[in-house]
């Protein structure tokens, strides 16, 4: 068998001991599984380009789910967008931003003053009190939320970040008592592009990554430099996942680990090919998110043949088994977000047929507060990842069954498991290193599960297409008879 293996599209296309191509799909231990396509789950959709989605859970529960657009801040009333809050100026090149701090949700956009709501309670947004700074990052750090990139009294500090007080994120104003202050980034890492929270503060800049460990009074946190040379100018690529933190830097991809462990996880692998696909001059639009499901990093990414900057391509990262993958379909953003939770009763708001519902019975989508991998479609409704499964294009390296000569390919059996697939095969062949690459027509399998071809060539490579759902796609028998050596 010669197996759809890791996908290595940096790596030369003959002998490569992965895939050269991997798309609409996720990577396994084994090979590769469906991705399901977008399906909409709110039946209205927001006024403008979504640019922000965040979900939050009260003490009592429920789940409060927001988006916001450029003008506008909205919540999610069972299935149907409502706005709350009109008249903000986010930029095209901006996004909204949350956290939730106990029951308060959080937003910034940079453009206006910081929001607040409070979960269970609120039915509009309104400033968050103590006057905090306009900024385009927030994060809650301990018992502090953190805002960074921000501007006072109408002056941009890029470089600081601004926290309130101790379990208060109502005060702002620098105190030893309350543990309010800032911190300033010296030095040649730039502007701030992202704070990750949590028991400690991640704060990434163009060119630096520091740690912010709390040390009380008089120095309440103490700034820890972890690297000069590696940060992110692409906020939008930020995504973590308790101590797991992952971004797309000038060099490639990056996930650190536990606050001080840096590692490359696309270089030789996908990093120069993403390099050449992603249109940097639309790098505001990239959004990243984490299904802790199954163990995925999600970028998402305008990428080639993308129209006015709608992202178009994710980029797909398997922590677990090391592995990429790639899909291909238009939307506005990737998320993650908490189920709102239905009964038997409410599922009526949903649709009256269960077999149109957005998910089976049994998912745990209807349960409140269930973590989902969610996007924003290019209607400006929220979306899921539970439609029909996207058509895999998976495809071989190069292989050359008889070394030194060429070989006769008369039969390709694509290794797969799932019923209800649809499945072709493209082949494609040279005889030297330097011929063109054109694949021939698509070939269905028969009813042995075998697709009849025709090539002769040194230099093979198949392409294996599946439409429908499938478990698992794991390689392809090849038979063959070798020909001359000329």
């Amino acid at each position: 068998m010669i197996p759809l293996g890791e996908y290595l599209p940096d790596l030369p296309s003959f002998n490569n001991p992965g895939a050269t191509v991997a798309n609409n799909v996720i990577p396994t231990v084994m090979g590769y599984r469906q991705l399901g396509s977008i399906s909409p789950y709110s039946t209205t959709a927001l006024t403008a380009r979504a640019q922000g989605l965040g979900s939050a859970q009260g003490g009592d529960g429920v789940v409060e789910m927001f988006a916001g657009d450029a003008t506008k801040l909205y919540r999610l009333v069972d299935t149907a967008w409502t706005s709350t809050n009109t008249g903000y100026t986010t930029a095209e090149d901006s996004a909204w931003r949350f956290a939730q701090f106990g029951n308060t949700m959080i937003a910034t956009n940079y453009a206006d003053e910081v929001q607040k709501w409070t979960l269970g309670t609120s039915s509009t947004w309104s400033n968050l009190a103590g006057s905090p700074p306009k900024a385009r990052h927030i994060a809650v750090v301990r018992g502090f939320v953190m805002l960074g990139d921000c501007v006072e009294s109408g002056t941009p500090y890029t470089n600081r970040v601004r926290w309130s007080g101790l379990e208060n994120p109502e005060t702002w104003t620098a105190s030893q008592t309350t543990q309010s202050d800032f911190q300033d980034f010296v030095g040649e890492g730039g502007a701030i592009t992202g704070i990750v929270g949590g028991e400690f503060g991640i704060v990434l800049l163009e060119r630096s990554i520091f740690r912010l460990d709390f040390q009380g009074t008089p120095l309440i946190f103490s700034a820890n430099e972890i690297s000069q040379t590696i940060g992110t100018q692409v906020s939008g690529s930020i995504a973590a996942l308790g101590r797991r933190i992952f971004f797309y830097s000038d060099d490639g991809f990056y996930m650190l680990e536990d606050g001080s462990k840096l590692t490359a996880i696309g270089a030789n692998k996908v990093d120069s090919t993403f390099e050449v696909d992603f249109d940097s001059a639309f790098a505001s639009r990239v959004t990243a998110t984490i299904d802790p499901v199954n163990h995925l990093y999600i970028l998402s990414y305008p990428g080639s043949g993308h129209t006015a900057g709608t992202p178009n391509k994710l980029i797909i990262f398997d922590w677990v088994n090391n592995k990429w993958s790639t899909a291909n379909f238009d939307h506005e953003l990737v998320a993650r977000s908490l189920s709102t939770g239905f009964t038997i009763d409410t599922l009526d708001d949903i649709s009256t047929n269960i077999d149109t519902l957005a998910f089976s019975l049994d998912s745990r989508a209807w349960v409140g507060g269930s973590v989902n991998l969610a996007a924003m479609d290019t209607n400006h409704k929220l979306a899921y990842f539970t439609g029909t499964g996207l058509t895999a294009t998976l495809e071989t390296s190069e292989f050359q069954p008889m070394a030194g000569r060429r070989s006769f390919v008369n039969l390709v059996r694509p290794i797969f498991e799932g019923s209800g697939s649809t499945v072709t095969v493209q082949l494609t062949g040279r005889n030297v290193g330097t011929g063109s690459i054109s694949f021939s027509s698509a070939v269905s399998i028969n009813a042995s599960g075998n697709a009849p071809v025709r090539q002769d060539a040194r230099y093979h490579r198949a392409r294996i297409n599946i439409s429908g759902g499938f478990d698992h796609a794991q390689g392809i028998d090849v038979t063959w008879k070798a020909r001359g050596k000329r």
